[in-house]
């Protein structure tokens, strides 16, 4: 699997066309072409070093321009062609990014634009080699949450990531920001192993620790299905009910769930719950899911959480009625299993904990016995527990 910035000195991650470009803690700069949810093998930039120094504070880009804001406010610049870094020049005009409040800088059009820890916006214009004057938008207030993690841009919208996946938006006319929304679909950046953010075209890529890369597309306000740049590389699994077959789990309460497990060829997995509650009352739930290979082997996940009903919002509140939770980890099992995964079959079950006497351990029994009778074979060979409850 090709990784991305998964060295412990690779230090700004951001995207230049159709590439992802990582800088190090010694000014090399490496690259990756992304082409159809496709991330290339790496390859070092020629030319000058680039944001080797310890004042340098952020890397953005602009065209076919890297550049690096100090904490002095100084800014300088290196024009990329192809593959060459060219040398740094000085910005003239005014300083940007150096008040210790400042916290993002991204750029959108010929803005370059700081939000700070207050949540004011602040923008200058860049023309040729100067930092216009500072201004500072009207509008609203963006990423003045505390954690608030990661801030990027995708045309005219700036878009600000949480803790928990959630992704928020502010649409910028002008020196103007837009009202905060949040988008649909897909969570992004939600782990804690998730390590830079960027964007290339309208697609947002989180690289993680280990060096793999996500990303998912924008359409509107909408992100799509989150993918693994080199599908080739991941085997992705939706869990089925064994008794009404579809990806959606069901119980015997108000309760409904899905799990999704990717696998890599690294044996790398994440595995992916999600549980909701339509009706009055609070439930505790447990979620039990099979991945069994047609030569038998089975790798087995249990989660347990919880959820809220009607009951808990009364009698102004909002229930919590969703709840979901992301697990990852490595197996060597998987890694020497992998091109067995073709054709493997993934159940799922889901359960009100305080329903079930034998709780998950029942459930994790029913989702085995299921995938033995929809493969035909005797028995497991062997089972592999992934995650535990």
């Amino acid at each position: 699997m090709i990784r991305v910035a998964f060295n412990p000195d690779d230090r700004f991650v951001v995207g230049l066309g159709n590439r992802i470009v990582v800088t190090t803690q010694s000014g090399n700069v490496f690259g990756h072409d992304v082409l159809n949810h496709r991330v290339g093998e790496a390859f070092q930039f020629s030319g000058a070093k680039a944001a080797f120094n310890p004042q340098d504070r952020f890397v953005v880009t602009m065209g076919n321009r890297l550049i690096v804001t100090t904490q002095s406010g100084d800014v300088f610049g290196h024009d990329v062609s192809g593959r060459n870094i060219g040398p740094a020049f000085k910005f003239s005009g005014a300083k940007a990014a150096f008040n210790p409040q400042d916290r993002f800088v991204v750029t959108m059009g010929n803005k370059l634009i700081v939000t700070t820890q207050s949540g004011d916006v602040f923008g200058h214009e860049i023309s040729g080699t100067n930092i216009g004057p500072a201004f500072k938008f009207s509008g609203s207030k963006a990423a003045f949450n505390k954690t608030d993690r990661f801030v990027v841009t995708i045309g005219n919208m700036l878009l600000v990531t949480t803790p928990g996946g959630d992704v928020f938006g502010h649409d910028v006319t002008g020196h103007n920001i837009g009202a905060p929304f949040i988008l649909t679909g897909s969570r992004m950046a939600f782990n804690p192993g998730d390590r830079f953010v960027t964007t290339v075209g309208n697609t947002m890529i989180v690289t993680t620790t280990t060096g793999g890369a996500f990303g998912a597309d924008l359409a509107g306000r909408n992100f799509g299905p989150i993918f693994q740049l080199n599908p080739e590389d991941v085997r992705s699994f939706d869990a089925k009910d064994p008794d009404n077959g579809t990806t959606q789990l069901a119980s015997d309460l108000p309760l409904g769930g899905s799990a999704h497990l990717t696998v890599t060829n690294t044996g790398a997995f994440t595995f992916s719950v999600h549980a909701h509650d339509s009706g009055f009352d609070n439930i505790d739930y447990s979620l039990a899911a099979v991945l069994m290979t047609k030569s038998g082997l089975a790798f087995t996940f249990e989660h347990q959480g919880g959820v809220e009903g009607t009951i808990a919002g009364l009698p102004f509140g909002k229930p919590r009625r969703d709840d979901s939770a992301t697990l990852t980890g490595t197996n060597s099992s998987l890694k020497d299993e992998f091109i067995g995964l073709e054709g493997a079959t993934f159940v799922g079950t889901l359960s009100g904990t305080d329903t079930r006497v034998d709780g998950i351990k029942g459930l994790l029994k029913e989702a085995l016995d299921a995938a033995i009778k929809q493969l035909g074979v005797e028995a497991a060979k062997a089972v592999v527990t992934l995650v535990a409850a």
